[in-house]
Parts: C-alpha cells; structure tokens; sequence
C-alpha cells in the first residue's frame, strides 16, 4: 500500500497506486516545486499553516523555512502517513493536525478515500459524500489554531475553500498572513474567495503551479503540463512578492494560458 521514495532531500512513504501527488513524488522527486518555493521565499521564519495537507509533499519541505509547520488533514489514513513522515524525517517542528477546517468548532462526517484506492486521491474532500465510508471528524476554524506569528496559510480543500475562511475573520483582521487558495474552475466559489480578500484590503495574484518541472528533480520532463491555479492575497501593507504574477481583476476570467505567468522561465518553461 505504501512505498517509500525521496523527494527534497526527505524519504518519504506515500500511497502506491496513488496518480497525483505521490506519483510525481516517486516518478520525480518533486510535487508543486514551484508553489513550495514561493512559499519559501514568503514564510520568513513564521509559522506556516497548511489546511489540506495530504500526505505532507509541500508542508514537510518548508519546515527548514518555517519556525513552525502546522498541517492539517482530515483524511485518517493521510494524516498517519504525514506524521510519520514528519518523524522519520526528524521535523519535530511539524504538527500534524487531524481534522477538517471549516466554519464552526463542531463535528463532521467526512468521506475517507482509502490509502489504497487506485487513481489520483489529491481529490480527497467533503465533496465525495457518498462515494467513501464516512468516520467522525473534529472540525475546527482557523481562528482557534492560527497563532499571532503565522506569515503564510495555504488552504486546498476541493471546493470547501469558503467556508474555510468564514471561520478565519480574526486571522484576516489581526494576523494578516499570505494566503494561497486554490482555486479550482472559474466558478462562483472562486470568486467568493476573492471577496473575502478584497474586502480585507488584500492585493490578489493569479498563481500557477505546475505539478511537475521542465527540469524535475528526478525521471524525464512531462509529456504535458499539469498543475493548478490558485489565488494568492498578499496584504496591502506588505511589500509585494517579486514574482511576476498577473493580478486578478474583476469581471476578468482566470487565466488559462502559460504566457500569463512569467515567473514560470525561472524554471525553463517556455511562454511562447
């Protein structure tokens, strides 16, 4: 069920028949390589939070960037493999929460994908209600767990991003952090995200990480670029990141194409 490869100069154990995050991981050491090292160049010695953790493939490499890693994960199986890669590993500064974010403190129903299930288990979330055995879970908010200190949060919970920031007003308010959302399609949820963010006197990017490098860390380059878009609120305040990234402007789609992200050469890909 569960093999060990490296990735980051870490060993880790991820799920065999797994075709998203832990196939990239075993085929080329490496998942998101791109997203982890924004977030690197973002973190500054604070605390990092990771809502949707999975098995730990961009929360375990930041935690030499971060003075604390908090990931959360709802899925049982994912978060066992997480911890025990954070100790096999000797991050003791990783905290591996179980349990799902939302809008309340009160307990869920949540679907468990199997460890051992077959295609690509990134896909994990409330939104497979009927389709996996469900088991109790703790939901709690991310104003209960966020401490002053946190300078990056990055939330992917497929589709449960809103409700994921109804319960983080204070965070918003008063700890002011970095924030990367997926984004998934360009649908009603997406843009409610954004509000949030705008309401909160944030300025919001357009982020995309490709699963994989033109130059990975190991095994060949992808036949075909893969990755995901998501929105990145940095506060007003704050000296903006020196990545070139296209703002989100509204009543503008997302983009779709790979010449809107010009950060992306740093890596070797090219635009045109």
């Amino acid at each position: 069920m569960l093999v060990q490869t490296e990735a980051y100069g870490l060993k880790l154990l991820v799920p065999a028949n797994d075709s998203g995050v832990s196939q990239c991981l075993r085929d080329n050491g490496e998942f998101a390589r791109v997203e982890v090292e924004l977030i690197q160049s973002l973190v500054d010695g604070g605390v990092y939070i990771d809502v949707g953790a999975n098995i730990g493939s961009i929360a375990l490499p930041l935690a030499k960037a971060a003075k604390l890693v908090i990931a959360v994960e709802a899925n049982r199986g994912f978060a066992n493999v997480l911890a025990a890669n954070a100790l096999n590993n000797g991050l003791y500064n990783v905290s591996t929460v179980h349990a799902a974010i939302g809008e309340t403190e009160r307990l869920a129903r949540f679907p468990m994908i199997p460890l051992g299930q077959p295609g690509n288990l990134g896909v994990s979330g409330f939104h497979l209600a009927g389709k996996f055995a469900e088991e109790v879970v703790r939901m709690t908010t991310l104003d209960a767990i966020t401490p002053p200190t946190t300078t990056v949060i990055k939330i992917d919970v497929e589709g449960y991003e809103p409700s994921v920031l109804m319960g983080a007003g204070r965070v918003l308010r008063e700890v002011r952090p970095v924030w990367l959302v997926e984004s998934g399609d360009d649908t009603p949820e997406t843009w409610s995200v954004i509000d949030v963010f705008r309401q909160a006197n944030y300025e919001i990017y357009w982020f995309f990480a490709p699963f994989v490098t033109i130059h990975p860390h190991r095994g060949a380059s992808p036949a075909k670029l893969r990755g995901d878009v998501n929105i990145l609120a940095v506060p007003r305040e704050m000296a903006q990141p020196e990545w070139e990234m296209r703002r989100v402007v509204p009543g503008e789609p997302r983009p779709t194409s790979i010449a809107d992200f010009p950060y992306l050469t740093r890596y070797g890909f090219k635009l045109a």
